[in-house]
């Protein structure tokens, strides 16, 4: 039940990362109107957001590919 578990958090991972990553290469305007990323936005401006969420998106196909092969 544990692996199962998991399987399942890794797969949710690659989801969210992907869905991060091309939202910030295609730099989709939906994407940064949203509450969240308009605190980046401010902090970091639009290239600055889109490389953010590009690295974030990066970060979490490391923690899924990390969660399935331990």
């Amino acid at each position: 039940m544990e692996q199962a578990n998991e399987i399942i958090a890794a797969i949710l991972c690659i989801l969210v990362g992907t869905f991060t990553l091309v939202a910030s290469v295609f730099n989709w305007e939906f994407f940064f109107q949203s509450r969240r990323a308009k605190i980046f936005l401010t902090i970091f401006r639009r290239k600055g957001a889109r490389i953010f969420y590009s690295a974030l998106g990066v970060l979490l196909f490391y923690v899924s590919f990390k969660m399935l092969t331990q």
